[in-house]
């Protein structure tokens, strides 16, 4: 799909968003009703493929800046100028992908049965694969979502003594030490992982276009077809 950006100077509503968004269409386009339980469920599917999507993406960009710093930087030790960005990566991959997996009223959800059905094991063994989402959720919940003593993280307290016109003066610090990348290997098992639930997905949303065509019925589609050709002339 194509991605657009536009400028709201309104206060955001979700009203004021549909509007928007209708207004861009196609003039050949006719909306469907989002009461429909299959259109429902197809605008759910799109929403998941959507956060695949960014996934995906943001493993991309995280692997091109591990091979930048691989080349750029020969110390282990070194000032990052991009420590913001690459957090930022992080924990919205991590979020983008868990949250396919949240269940709510509002949002249709994907389960661990997408990843053990159909998983072709030539690429990456399915116990590995449930192991590895285990670990994003894991990472989502203890050092993302929650604060909690995790080891992604770790936090110091110090000291530090200095004379100053011949006294010692003390003063209270901390260092900070986080994680906010992945591994190799981790990178190429999240991007295969994120492909392969986005093509299920892609699947299920699929099956259900085919039934809003056959609730709407063939005779209604080319009625509507006409329709909506004819308004936009």
């Amino acid at each position: 799909m194509e991605e657009r950006s536009f400028k709201i100077f309104d206060p955001i509503t979700k009203d004021k968003l549909t509007e928007h968004l209708i207004g861009r269409l196609p003039p050949n386009s006719a909306v469907l009703d989002p009461k429909s339980k299959f259109v429902k469920q197809f605008i759910d599917y799109c929403s998941i493929e959507s956060d695949l999507e960014m996934v995906k993406r943001s493993i991309s960009e995280l692997g091109d800046i591990r091979i930048e710093e691989y080349e750029k930087y020969s110390k282990d030790d070194y000032e990052d100028p991009i420590l913001l960005i690459k957090r930022s990566l992080f924990v919205s991959t991590i979020i983008g992908y868990c949250r396919c997996f949240n269940s709510s009223k509002g949002r249709l959800s994907i389960n661990q049965d997408f990843i053990k059905r159909n998983f072709p094991n030539s690429l990456m063994n399915a116990d590995n694969t449930i192991e590895f989402h285990n670990r994003i959720v894991e990472i989502r919940n203890n050092f993302i979502a929650h604060a909690n003593n995790y080891h992604l993280e770790q936090v110091i307290a110090f000291i530090q003594f200095e004379y100053i016109d011949g006294q010692l003066v003390s003063r209270m610090n901390y260092a900070e030490a986080a994680n906010y990348s992945f591994h190799e290997d981790e990178l190429e098992n999240f991007m295969i992982l994120s492909s392969f639930l986005m093509k299920q997905v892609q699947n299920k949303k699929e099956k259900v276009s085919a039934k809003i065509v056959e609730e709407m019925t063939y005779d209604g589609l080319m009625k509507l077809g006409a329709e909506t050709i004819q308004k936009s002339r």
